[in-house]
């Protein structure tokens, strides 16, 4: 992680440190216009409008995501596995050999029956 991104953390939980909280509101800090920020270090940090998460939820939804991203992997590479052993099957004689087997059995049932 870059010290800039760093310091815009920690400047947007310092903020939402500082909000006030109102039971049942939504935690995101919203900002509607741009905002400078200056650091304890000196550092200025500008802040685009827009929402931003508290950490503890982004890392829920930073976690709930890369779940989802390793899951559509996976499926992704099943299903290319899939379609390629589909490849080779000739399902044309998968359906023969088994009317085959169907005509058979009627007929044996047919002939042999007492």
């Amino acid at each position: 992680m870059s010290n800039k991104f760093k310091v815009s953390a920690l400047v947007v939980l310092l903020v939402l440190s500082l909000a006030p909280r109102v039971a049942g509101a939504d935690t995101s800090l919203r900002f509607k216009t741009p905002a400078v920020c200056k650091t304890e270090g000196g550092s200025i940090v500008n802040i685009d409008p827009g929402r931003y998460l508290p950490e503890p939820v982004w890392m829920d939804l930073d976690t709930d995501y890369k779940v989802m991203e390793t899951r559509l992997t996976r499926l992704e590479a099943e299903n290319k596995s899939l379609r390629q052993s589909d490849k080779g099957v000739s399902w044309g004689w998968s359906v023969a050999g088994l009317a085959a087997g169907t005509l058979a059995t009627v007929l044996a049932d047919h002939y042999l029956r007492d």
